[in-house]
């Protein structure tokens, strides 16, 4: 029949069209799958969860962060100050729906909690209900407080809305449930197909709750990686990652602590021929492919000796805390060698695994400030002490910007930077998030210094000068009010 022919084609076309598909399979064990790596995965891919959009975020997370103080700051990280003053803080308990501190105040206080205001979170402090607080530009669950030592425990749930949801999808399926079984009453047949059905169905269920669980092997060999094209999930490839014939099969930090000022051993071990090849490592954000083009803050380059090579990378005095990657790249005398995997697979973008920088740099001194930021008719949350502008490449220009930050900034402000030339007129802007989103404002502390750089292309007609002047704003994302303008030079 027309039917049945129809049907037939239709699966001959899938198998034709699947059957030559190849798998390319991520090698991942169950400690690879860790809130470490998730975090950073969502801060290299741009993710958040299953989208690229971040819909899901409250209305009052704007911009959109690309990191949180878990990863820039520690597990444990105080609530900000917005307003009033905290003595101490002390994380009791921690668990995914719920957080208890104690915390002692100095006077009556407006905290924002390391948490997103979803709808559903609740507060009770000593034991008293407490109702909590979106807070804008930030999107994080705020909390005022009164004075003095107390308990605070937050807890997260179905909103009144919700659970009338549920309630109602829970009657609609009995509904259902009761239309589907009312033809059972008058036939023996169907009540006996019922029954086969819900014994099957009982059956399944039970062998899910008490099957044993068996975990795959992990793969626990092979170099640690992440590249932009293929897998931005650090894992480890068992087989290697290969450029031509020569096939990178291990790497090791050693064991120092990531500091400014301090180097980095990078020990790289080889598979296969070199052939006068050379490994360049480049010390770049975590987010620098997000927003290119992006300042390298320090490169190391040698040539490849089979089976290892030994590089160090400088990690620079003024490098701002956050998350970097060292980015690696092959070179032969025909220019730059792709990767790809065992299995042929390409690769882009290729990184080893991050390094963490979490000491600040303190502001010495009271350099006077170009510029100062914040809300209006209030003292400055930001001010800006140094920063130039110079060419760096044909058509590029880097601008390095140099913040002080003087008390607690209540949002997450955006940069806008406008080139300008030597009668100050704009030859070239970016808007971007200081620091490209690695490190917020809301997450500096106090008296700290950062260094910021940024890469702004110049229009091909934007005449050629030594330096070039400046014009620095920054604003308020979700509304695009400013926050402070400053002029450099």
């Amino acid at each position: 029949s027309a039917p049945l022919a129809a049907l037939i084609l239709s699966a001959a076309l899938a198998v034709a069209g699947l059957g030559g598909l190849r798998v390319d399979r991520l090698p991942l064990s169950a400690a690879d799958v860790a809130v470490e790596r998730l975090m950073l995965y969502e801060s290299y891919s741009g993710n958040l969860g299953t989208t690229v959009r971040h819909e899901y975020l409250p209305a009052g997370m704007v911009p959109r962060p690309y990191t949180s103080a878990r990863q820039a700051r520690s597990e444990g990280a105080w609530p900000l100050v917005l307003s009033g003053a905290l003595r101490s803080a002390g994380l009791v308990e921690r668990g995914p729906t719920h957080q208890t501190w104690d915390l002692d105040l100095e006077a009556p206080s407006l905290l924002a909690f390391h948490l997103t205001a979803f709808p559903g979170w609740r507060a009770a402090v000593d034991g008293v209900p407490q109702p909590v607080e979106a807070l804008p530009g930030l999107g994080l669950v705020g909390l005022r407080l009164e004075a003095g030592p107390q308990r605070v425990h937050l807890s997260f749930g179905a909103t009144r809305a919700q659970r009338v949801v549920e309630g109602a999808s829970a009657v609609g399926g009995l509904v259902l449930l009761g239309l589907a079984l009312y033809p059972c009453r008058t036939s023996r047949r169907l009540r006996r197909r019922a029954l086969r059905t819900v014994g099957g169905v009982a059956l399944v269920v039970a062998w899910l709750l008490v099957a044993p669980q068996h975990e795959a092997v992990g793969h626990s060999e092979g170099p640690l990686v992440a590249d932009w094209e293929r897998a931005p999930y650090l894992h480890h490839e068992p087989d290697g990652v290969w450029f031509g014939e020569l096939g990178l099969v291990d790497y090791d930090y050693g064991a120092i602590v990531p500091r400014p000022g301090h180097m980095i051993p990078v020990t790289l071990v080889w598979t296969g021929a070199a052939e006068g090849a050379r490994v360049r490592l480049e010390l770049v954000a975590l987010t620098a492919h997000l927003f290119a083009p992006a300042p390298v803050w320090s490169a190391a380059e040698a040539a490849i000796e089979v089976p290892w090579t030994g590089l160090s990378v400088p990690l620079p005095e003024d490098l701002p805390p956050g998350e970097y990657v060292l980015r690696l790249t092959i070179h032969t005398a025909d220019g730059a060698v792709a990767p790809r995997t065992a299995s042929g697979v390409g690769m882009g973008g290729l990184t080893l695994r991050s390094l963490t920088i979490l000491a600040p740099r303190l502001a010495d001194g009271a350099a006077p400030a170009l510029g100062t930021y914040g809300p209006p008719e209030e003292p400055p949350v930001i001010a800006l002490v140094g920063g130039e502008a110079r060419p760096v490449g044909e058509g590029l220009v880097e601008a390095r910007l140099v913040w002080r930050s003087e008390r607690q900034a209540p949002r997450n402000y955006y940069l806008s930077l406008r080139v300008l030339d030597a009668d100050g007129a704009q030859l070239a802007a970016r808007d971007l998030p200081p620091l490209l989103g690695g490190y917020p404002t809301s997450l500096w502390r106090p008296s700290e210094m950062l260094t910021d750089r940024v890469l702004v292309p110049l229009p091909a007609d934007a005449p050629a000068l030594e330096s070039y002047g400046l014009e620095v704003v920054l604003y308020d994302r979700a509304t695009l009010a400013g926050a402070g303008i400053a002029r450099v030079p």
